[in-house]
């Protein structure tokens, strides 16, 4: 596989990540790791949702339940509603400690795999061409700079092509967001004005 190549596909990885967000991207692999992968977590996870689905039922029983005419049953289920709420909060601050510190690894990792990998190219391929230039089509100090910093003179170094790449290619994302951003804001107008217009109907 080709360095051009190499380098085309991990910008637009980065950007990519960017244009749907790590928060995104962390909430989603959270999910799927708390939910299909039988570890700690999802066993946390469960335990949680086990002591919420309690929680409700006892706290639903206990609001049938009468303070005085059936005073024994009804304190019998606030202690247990009680205990349940005590155990809940427990779990729900041990649940989101642990998601804080799944979110930072995921974030590590995804740095690590994609600018972390693209400066570590930049370096170890420093001094090698990802291509050549046409002879005599830019001036010499044009293609001093295109082979910055250790390329050879009349090649483009890896690290302008990096930046030149991620340069269209953020500029490609930031077209495709701006664009699905317009329409929606657009459609959401054309529904305001149909509901307005609906409403207007219905008192005349």
């Amino acid at each position: 596989m080709s360095l051009l190549f190499v380098c085309f596909v991990i910008v637009i990885i980065i950007n990519f990540i960017s244009f749907l967000g790590v928060d995104v991207i962390s909430s989603l692999i959270f999910t799927i790791y708390s939910n299909f992968l039988p570890y700690e977590l999802s066993s946390t996870i469960k335990r949680y949702r086990l002591l919420q689905r309690s929680a409700l039922q006892t706290k639903k029983e206990l609001s049938n339940t009468s303070s005085v005419d059936e005073f024994a049953k009804w304190a019998k289920l606030r202690r247990k509603y009680d205990k349940e709420i005590s155990e809940l909060e427990k779990s729900t601050a041990e649940m989101n400690n642990k998601r804080y510190y799944f979110n930072i690894r995921i974030r590590i990792i995804i740095w690590l795999s994609t600018n972390g990998l693209q400066y570590i190219i930049q370096w170890y391929y420093r001094k090698i061409p990802v291509f050549w230039l046409a002879k005599g089509w830019f001036p010499h100090y044009i293609e001093r700079i295109l082979c910055f910093p250790m390329a050879p003179i009349g090649s483009v170094s890896v690290s302008i092509w990096f930046f030149v790449t991620n340069h269209v290619v953020s500029e490609t994302f930031c077209i495709i967001k701006n664009c699905f951003f317009e329409n929606q804001a657009k459609r959401n107008i054309n529904s305001k004005i149909h509901s307005n217009i609906v409403s207007e109907k219905k008192e005349s």
